[in-house]
C-alpha cells in the first residue's frame, strides 16, 4: 500500500489543488497524546503529473523527480519542509 503526502499531490495534480497548511490549538488543562504515520514511495519512484491533466491551457508546472532525491535536498536545510522547498527543487 502507498499513501501520497500533499507535496507529492501537488505535482501529481499539477498544481491544481492546494495543500493546507495544518495547524492544532490545544487549550485546557488535559493531556493529549498523538502519533504520527509516515510513510515514505517506494525507492526509486518517479513522481509526475499525468499526461490527462497537462494541455495547452494548463502547462506542466512541476519537473518529474525521484521522492529520495527531493528528500535529500529538503532535509538539508530544515527550513526547507514546506511547499517551498518543492517549489525550489522541481519547478520548471
Amino acid at each position: 500500500m502507498y499513501i501520497i503526502n500533499v507535496y507529492e499531490l501537488q505535482v501529481l495534480l499539477n498544481g491544481m489543488v492546494h495543500p493546507p497548511l495544518h495547524h492544532v490549538v490545544i487549550t485546557g488543562e488535559k493531556d493529549r497524546y498523538v502519533a504520527g504515520l509516515f510513510l515514505r514511495p517506494i525507492e526509486g519512484l518517479i513522481i509526475n503529473a499525468p499526461e490527462e491533466i497537462v494541455d495547452d491551457e494548463h502547462a506542466r508546472l512541476y519537473k518529474p523527480f525521484n521522492f529520495e532525491d527531493y528528500f535529500t535536498f529538503a532535509c538539508v536545510d530544515t527550513t526547507k519542509r514546506d511547499l517551498s522547498a518543492l517549489k525550489a527543487y522541481c519547478t520548471l
